[in-house]
């Protein structure tokens, strides 16, 4: 006694081995579809958009980088008229920077900060108005 496996289709029947032929292209396509066209979820167009006020704070912190690679590290003059020499700044916040001394991040207020000089003779110099944004004052 023998069991044949056979579907059955309008207006004719297929044979198993014809059946898992037809699975098999169309697995195939649905992968190959998968790869080609990859579906993008709603989480990465929110990580695509940003607020201004994010594009603004990149921004700043993309030119300060580059004036610290082309001046190099910097001398922090606070409100106070002390000096912190040779500081880098790592990152800018709404009220306060993040700055590397010696190695190790530190932060301070911006409103603590008188401003920030690059160069040996003060060829750049980087002030925080009152609303906290970067002013950068570069002599030619």
């Amino acid at each position: 006694m023998s069991i044949a496996c056979r579907v059955e289709t309008p207006g004719r029947l297929l044979k198993p081995k014809a059946m898992h032929t037809k699975l098999f292209l169309f697995v195939g396509t649905l992968i190959f579809f998968t790869l080609a066209f990859p579906i993008t979820s709603n989480c990465q167009d929110q990580k695509q958009r940003q607020d201004p006020a994010e594009k603004q704070e990149e921004s700043a912190i993309t030119k300060v980088k580059i004036l610290q690679n082309e001046y190099g590290e910097g001398r922090m003059i606070l409100n106070d008229k002390s000096v912190y020499k040779k500081v880098k700044i790592h990152q800018i916040h709404d009220l306060w920077i993040v700055y590397i001394k010696n190695g190790s991040t530190h932060d301070m207020m911006k409103d603590q900060i008188d401003r920030i000089e690059y160069g040996r003779e003060k060829k750049a110099i980087l002030r925080f108005d009152d609303n906290g944004i970067i002013k950068i004052h570069i002599k030619r």
